[in-house]
């Protein structure tokens, strides 16, 4: 359990878990916008309307790691500025 436990509180794993909930509201944003999209083109041009539909699933998997990546770096220098925090309250005393 403890194993499990250590790799649940880790910044990698935290990171993930908050891009995954961000991935939720920006894979609906980029779903509305692509139906808005869709539903403003003629349903003659199949291949444009698939062309557009690939590139909003690319988006929705791009977005996740991109955000990953932001969370990642922001809780990275979180604490690194905590880290820095403790180094000079050492050497206030």
């Amino acid at each position: 359990m403890s194993i499990f436990m250590n790799f649940v509180e880790s910044s990698w794993c935290r990171g993930l878990i908050t891009a995954l909930f961000h991935s939720l509201w920006q894979g609906v944003l980029i779903g509305g916008i692509l139906f808005f999209c869709l539903k403003g083109m003629s349903a003659q041009k199949s291949r444009q309307r698939y062309n557009v539909s690939v590139v909003a699933l690319a988006l929705m998997f791009l977005s996740l790691f991109v955000t990953w990546g932001i969370v990642q770096y922001r809780l990275d220098a979180s604490v690194q500025v905590r880290a820095d925090e403790f180094a000079m309250g050492d050497q206030v005393e």
